[in-house]
């Protein structure tokens, strides 16, 4: 027999009183909530970190009846593989909620009280995943968090009169806060995409690495020429060529919530 486990997201009063709630934001708001509880789900029990919501088994979450007022959409979590059955009901629900709750809870950046002891112990077994789950987790809940960038809403997430995660504009901060590593550094990348215009574009370190934006540290239009144009020529270069040639740029490195590179500050080109 399947396991349901009724919850609900709610959008409710925040910086803005709740009129109504924009279809768009709300949404991704919805979307966000969808990959992050299965996510979460699949991590818990089948101690994996997926990419794909397709690919998960035994998973699944369902819209049920909605309400009137503050926008709540109640859903159901479906557990309904064999062994996703067995691993749940070895964790016990309680458990299961408080370990949800704990990696829901991290844009708080405040430290967490477990409820079960059980459930700080996943939580410990679960640690070497730790940061791909929440890289994961990043992009979904930047969605959860369109109400309340762009319309100044909260968003709950909750099991029955239990508050999993309260989300406002200091988590929104939180997970948007870009932190500068204290040091220049030399890099040597290969420009994949410029704009001569603004001065901004992307690169990659390595060949198959994924590619990184930048952006000029000072006014575009007071950077010097000579470097402007090594700029363009290297994406020339990478464009008409099989092998990338590379240049040797003074960056300061930009990292976001997780401590991941999210762009480089470009300060100079260095020249032969």
């Amino acid at each position: 027999m399947e396991i349901h486990v009724p919850m609900e997201v709610v959008v409710s009063d925040g910086e803005e009183r709740f009129t109504e709630l924009d279809f768009y934001y709300g949404s991704k708001a919805l979307e966000g909530t969808s990959e992050i509880i299965t996510v979460l789900t699949n991590t818990i029990l089948n101690r994996e970190v997926v990419t794909k919501i397709p690919s998960i088994e035994g998973i699944t979450a369902s819209f049920r009846t909605s309400y009137e007022g503050s926008f709540r959409q109640r859903f159901m979590l479906k557990i309904t593989g064999e062994e996703q059955r067995r691993n749940y009901q070895a964790i016990g629900e309680g458990a299961f909620l408080d370990v949800m709750s704990y990696y829901l809870t991290r844009p708080l950046l405040t430290p967490y009280d477990f409820t079960y002891r059980r459930a700080e112990r996943i939580v410990e077994e679960l640690q070497p995943d730790y940061i791909s789950l929440m890289k994961r987790l990043y992009g979904p809940l930047l969605k959860l968090h369109k109400p309340i960038e762009e319309q100044n809403y909260t968003v709950e997430l909750k099991r029955r009169r239990t508050n999993l995660a309260r989300y406002d504009h200091s988590t929104l901060e939180n997970l948007t806060f870009e932190r500068s590593d204290d040091e220049r550094i030399i890099i040597e990348a290969s420009i994949t995409r410029f704009n001569r215009l603004t001065g901004t574009g992307r690169l990659i370190l390595e060949e198959d690495s994924e590619s990184v934006s930048f952006e000029p540290s000072f006014m575009w239009r007071d950077f010097p020429a000579d470097q402007k144009r090594r700029l363009s020529r290297n994406l020339a270069a990478n464009t008409d060529n099989d092998d990338f040639t590379r240049l040797q740029l003074e960056v300061t490195t930009i990292r976001n919530f997780l401590g991941d590179i999210k762009k480089y500050s470009l300060h100079r080109v260095v020249m032969d």
